[in-house]
């Protein structure tokens, strides 16, 4: 069952679920996840492949750093800069 939600002028930004995904897009502007609770953090979770939800990411707001709680991979020639930083 397809399901959509579009908003903005010309439909600019689209919730979307085609039955197996779902995806959310901008089409024009800046795509802002904002938390704006006191020392609160944005959370990435997903399914860890034996069927458990595990986080991967963490933006804390109280700490002010990101955390990768799981392994992160970066393709051919992206570049870590700064790594002294990540204490």
């Amino acid at each position: 069952n397809d399901v959509k939600a579009a908003f903005g002028s010309s439909s600019r930004l689209v919730i979307f679920h085609d039955g197996s995904n779902a995806t959310i897009r901008e089409t024009q502007g800046d795509l802002q996840i904002v938390n704006t609770a006191d020392d609160k953090d944005i959370i990435f979770q997903s399914d860890d492949g034996s069927g458990s939800t595990v986080t991967y990411l963490t933006i804390d707001g109280s700490a002010t750093r990101t955390v990768f709680s799981k392994e992160a991979n970066f393709e051919d020639n992206v570049k870590l800069t700064d790594i002294s930083r990540w204490k």
